[in-house]
């Protein structure tokens, strides 16, 4: 049933019952497509009766006490780590009961370990207000389920908790959570600073000015946005922020962001440009790849791109920046470039050859890692440092081309392991050629 006026987007406004509830308990979540004027709608979740499993009529198919002592759902004993802790909830999986049912409504336990739901068929998970945290990879490849509900008793997350939950659609939250906040669809910390979670279903996502940080994972393989744009509000992005969201084209960062974390943007297999408001003071863009204020610093080049020239202002290509650009054939390194930091080509899947200028003097670890068809490089005797495992499982480059004496190559401060798991057999110099065992 719908309200006839609703305004903003609420919060659940009922605790989660873990003994028997009336039929008018309700859990009423508004949501509202972020571009449209109409006015929001307010859907109304069944009510649920008590702890057990229920079908998708919410009929009772077995108790919370039948669970427990008759399809040995294990409450006592935390497996992944192999150590007794008391109260700790373990679903095993393949029990015919679970995969039967579509919603679980937990009963009085603590924690929820590590890993289990693990593959879960449930569509509806309620947890009551007596479990206070929620272990790594807890709902892991639950792929039908589509709403989550947490009691108020939750103050402990993972961040990972609801990796490959393709139909995830909602994450509520009860108000009376002190930890944790909702606005029908997406986790925050309490007061909407942080945004904890996306649903890995959303289609479209308009992030509140009340956001200052995104957090670690907040959108991973959130697959069906094509688009986010970053409002003023939010100051920092942390790691792996956007992680496999694979329909991504294009991202714009507003003002106020004055930290992106490494990796923020990895595997965002269609990203082809990262924007930043021009008043931004720390990073700038030109239209297509994200760089410090003054384009000295080449942070990160979308994962989509073929070929890239690297302007002449940049000095130092940093961390991951070219990191899993896998259609990445062709890239023009200027003299302007010193530094070539850690991982910076790593993974360009593509990439058959590459020269790095007279300029460079440093090469950092794992720098062309897993470039597996790359088949040549000219490395010049300007280098004095290169780190290790800088060709790790590059396969095809057997070879290396040095722009100096095997003096010069000889004399080069070279990480024990830099060649380590590396196909490289010889360096080729001016004056001879250095076989490698």
């Amino acid at each position: 049933k719908e309200p006839a006026n609703t305004t903003d987007q609420v919060d659940v406004t009922t605790s989660i019952p873990t003994t028997e509830a009336s039929e008018s308990t309700k859990i009423p979540v508004t949501t509202k497509d972020p571009e449209s004027t109409q006015t929001p709608v307010t859907t109304v979740a069944p009510a649920i009766k008590a702890p057990g499993l229920y079908d998708d009529k919410d009929n009772l198919i077995a108790s919370w006490d039948e669970l427990v002592n008759h399809y040995y759902v294990r409450v006592d004993v935390d497996y992944s780590h192999d150590v007794y802790q008391e109260n700790i909830l373990t679903v095993l999986t393949n029990i015919s009961a679970l995969q039967n049912g579509t919603k679980l409504v937990i009963g009085d336990v603590e924690r929820i370990g590590d890993r289990a739901f693990y593959g879960c068929k449930l569509t509806s998970i309620i947890i009551p207000d007596s479990v206070t945290s929620i272990g790594n990879y807890a709902f892991n490849e639950c792929k039908k389920l589509s709403s989550i509900t947490l009691g108020k008793g939750v103050t402990s997350i993972a961040s990972n908790e609801f990796e490959d939950c393709i139909s995830l659609e909602r994450i509520l939250v009860n108000p009376n959570n002190p930890n944790f906040s909702s606005d029908g669809t997406a986790l925050y910390n309490k007061d909407k600073t942080t945004l904890r979670k996306v649903p890995q279903n959303a289609t479209s996502f308009v992030i509140p000015n009340s956001v200052t940080s995104i957090d670690y994972y907040a959108f991973e393989s959130c697959t069906n946005l094509t688009s986010i744009t970053i409002p003023n509000s939010v100051t920092s992005i942390n790691a792996y922020a956007f992680d496999d969201c694979k329909n991504l084209t294009s991202i714009t960062i507003g003002k106020s962001v004055t930290s992106i974390d490494f990796n923020a943007f990895s595997c965002c297999t269609d990203l082809k440009s990262i924007l930043v408001h021009q008043n931004n003071p720390n990073y700038s863009s030109d239209g297509t790849a994200l760089y410090n204020k003054d384009k000295t610093t080449l942070i990160q080049v979308p994962e989509s791109v073929t070929s890239f020239v690297i302007p002449n202002s940049v000095t130092t290509i940093g961390y991951n920046a070219f990191a899993s650009c896998t259609n990445l054939t062709s890239v023009t390194i200027p003299d302007s470039v010193t530094s070539i930091s850690a991982h910076a080509f790593e993974n360009c899947q593509k990439l058959t050859n590459i020269t790095i200028p007279y300029s460079v003097t440093l090469i950092g670890e794992q720098a062309f890692s897993d470039c597996e068809s790359l088949i040549s490089i000219t490395i010049p005797n300007s280098v004095t440092s290169i780190g290790r495992w800088v060709f790790h499982n590059s396969r095809n480059l057997t070879s290396i081309t040095f722009n100096g004496t095997l003096t010069q190559w000889k004399a080069i401060r070279k990480d024990h392991y830099w060649n380590k798991d590396g196909p490289v057999t010889e360096i080729v110099c001016t004056d001879g050629t250095e076989t490698i065992k």
